[in-house]
């Protein structure tokens, strides 16, 4: 459920708001998620809105200059609050540097498709996160090499809220069928017994 007020504190009038709430730290980049958004600079439709902390917020702080009329920042939500924060974006933002590969899996995604919001991903494609996305159909992986396609995507979105609405749908239920922590606690059930199986 979007909290209207919580949604026009973060993005104001922009018809898709993209989300980073969380720790930032070393095993985060920005840089990706940065130029995507000055893709888009001069579209109104979409803003981008971190609410962080961490070693490399600051860092973050820093790169973003005045041109960046479609960023900005938010104070770190309470638990309390955090459930409005998370339902007032459309798309949430995840992001993992290549050498975090196999080390980190940020818990945000399963976080954001529970709460029914696709992902724009910065990050190696050949990850957990960059193969679930793929397999699923959770949202986008960007990279250099893809900026201008993934913006334009977004912003042909940012006027057709049926298909965006449809997105956030499906990343529910894919969450629900094979993510849930139901889901999960049954594959790890099954995987230990069949470990303690093999022993004996």
């Amino acid at each position: 459920m979007c909290d209207s007020d919580t949604r026009r504190e973060l993005f104001g009038d922009a018809r898709i708001g993209v989300l980073y709430s969380g720790n930032f730290g070393e095993a985060h980049d920005f840089v990706q998620i940065l130029d995507l958004a000055r893709q888009m600079r001069s579209a109104p439709e979409v803003h981008f809105c971190f609410a962080v902390r961490g070693n490399r917020a600051a860092s973050l702080r820093e790169a973003v200059t005045s041109d960046d009329i479609n960023v900005s920042f938010a104070g770190f939500a309470s638990i309390e609050d955090l459930e409005k924060r998370l339902g007032s974006a459309d798309i949430h933002l995840v992001s993992l540097k290549k050498e975090w590969t196999g080390i980190a899996v940020p818990s945000k995604f399963f976080g954001s498709i529970a709460a029914g919001r696709p992902i724009l991903y910065s990050g190696p494609h050949d990850s957990a996160i960059g193969n679930w996305i793929r397999k699923y159909r959770l949202g986008w992986i960007i990279d250099p090499n893809n900026i201008a396609k993934t913006s334009h995507e977004i912003l042909e979105m940012s006027s057709n809220q049926i298909q965006l609405k449809e997105l956030q749908e499906h990343c529910h239920d894919v969450y629900q069928r094979v993510f849930s922590r139901e889901i999960v606690m049954r594959k790890w059930d099954a995987e230990l017994r069949a470990l303690i199986a093999d022993q004996r």
